[in-house]
């Protein structure tokens, strides 16, 4: 892992250019959702897809088991955890809703994708993408059906987006070790490079959107960072120091839990009519405790 200041500076230096290229009007409304949507829909599938070039290995094998019971515990306790919270907290039945899925579905693919390469390289590819997956299948079953009831399990959703079909291709293209020849391969590469500065200047443009009031002013927030940023990550912290496991994998299950609410949660908040207000600041209020919180959980990992 490069330096932690390292990682952050850079990392604040490409969100401050979103910020002032979005002030500076040089990033529109419409052109940041076009950045979007082309970063989601053809820039992260490509990463996802060309990043996963391991040899098969038992290292290898062991690190997928370790992530896939990771995942699936982290969202089995987690729901199970803060569904039993959220009822001890004096607030509607609609902010109630949201508070659950914001504590417990972070943001693992599009800043999650690029936050692991970037400090485990693309070797962690593989692994963040199965991650995501747990992300994907839990989200749009329970997730969906904590904020509305009436639209049930969508199971479907899981396998419809870009990312989650890039995801079940590079799962394939490992399994079976198909590698693409040497040109399609460096220009998937050169593509997927473009991910990071991508994410954060997208980053930067959507905390200048929100006003500083409206961000410092919920207490419940407050609580959905803590959970995200800190209990969360610490909690994955200690399991895996008692059962010492000190592996690239279990670094990077610790990281991955120590990210921002997903933005999907404000999407589906919004279809809804389910507290988006609540949603877009708990995210936005995330995103930038995330800049303090983020070089501390990657410090730790050097503790375990």
């Amino acid at each position: 892992m490069e330096s932690v200041f390292s990682l952050m500076l850079r990392i604040v230096i490409m969100i401050s250019i979103g910020v002032i290229l979005k002030k500076a009007n040089i990033i529109t409304k419409e052109l940041q959702k076009g950045i979007s949507d082309v970063l989601l829909k053809a820039i992260l599938p490509l990463s996802i897809i060309s990043s996963t070039e391991a040899a098969f290995s038992k290292d290898t094998f062991q690190g997928i088991t370790a992530t896939c019971i990771f995942a699936g515990g982290y969202y089995i306790l987690s729901l199970a955890g803060i569904t039993l919270l959220s009822k001890r907290l004096s607030v509607s039945v609609e902010k109630r809703k949201v508070f659950i899925t914001m504590c417990v579905f972070a943001n693992t693919g599009f800043i999650g994708f690029p936050v692991a390469e970037e400090v485990f390289g693309t070797s962690a590819m593989l692994y963040a993408v199965l991650y995501n997956l747990f992300y994907q299948i839990f989200f749009f079953t329970y997730g969906i059906q904590i904020l509305d009831k009436e639209s049930g399990m969508n199971i479907m959703k899981v396998f419809q987006t870009p990312v989650t079909i890039a995801s079940m291709l590079s799962i394939i293209k490992f399994i079976f070790q198909i590698h693409f020849p040497e040109p399609v391969q460096a220009a998937f590469t050169s593509v997927g490079n473009m991910t990071v500065p991508l994410s954060m200047i997208i980053i930067g443009c959507t905390i200048v959107e929100m006003k500083c009031s409206e961000i410092v002013k919920d207490f419940y927030s407050y609580l959905v960072s803590l959970f995200r940023l800190i209990i969360f990550p610490v909690i994955a912290f200690g399991i895996f120091k008692v059962i010492g496991d000190s592996s690239m994998t279990a670094k990077l299950c610790i990281l991955l839990t120590a990210l921002p609410s997903g933005s999907l949660n404000v999407i589906v908040a919004e279809q809804k009519n389910c507290e988006p207000e609540f949603a877009a600041r708990t995210v936005v209020q995330n995103m930038i405790f995330m800049l303090i919180t983020l070089p501390f959980i990657i410090g730790l990992l050097k503790f375990l």
